[in-house]
């Protein structure tokens, strides 16, 4: 189950009552910026990241998406890539590790 938080820009997904991933969709201007992505170590490797994921392309198919990953996460790039994201460019400062680089991936609205 999918729940939505009014509050905060967050979407969980709730398994037996716990909560076992979330993914965060900020809004600035024309941006649509995916952030805080977190599966519960348990239920990783198991298909419910890329459950969330295609859940959030799916809800926002029709902006312009961004997120930040790091460098050196070569697992959730191939993903990124796999569902038409882009990298576009460098930033650093952001996440647990602010010294860690991080690529700026896009994923472009798409035109039906």
């Amino acid at each position: 189950m999918i729940a939505y938080s009014e509050y905060y820009p967050v979407y969980g997904f709730f398994n037996n009552g716990n909560l076992d991933g979330i993914i965060c969709v900020e809004v600035y201007d024309e941006n649509y910026v995916l952030s805080n992505f977190f599966v519960n170590k348990t239920f990783q490797h198991q298909g419910l990241g890329q459950y969330l994921f295609r859940f959030i392309l799916g809800k926002f198919n029709d902006k312009k998406i961004i997120l930040y990953v790091y460098t050196d996460n070569d697992p959730a790039i191939h993903i990124y890539k796999k569902y038409g994201f882009k990298i576009t460019g460098m930033d650093n400062g952001r996440g647990v590790n602010p010294e860690s680089p991080h690529y700026i991936m896009q994923k472009v609205k798409s035109h039906h």
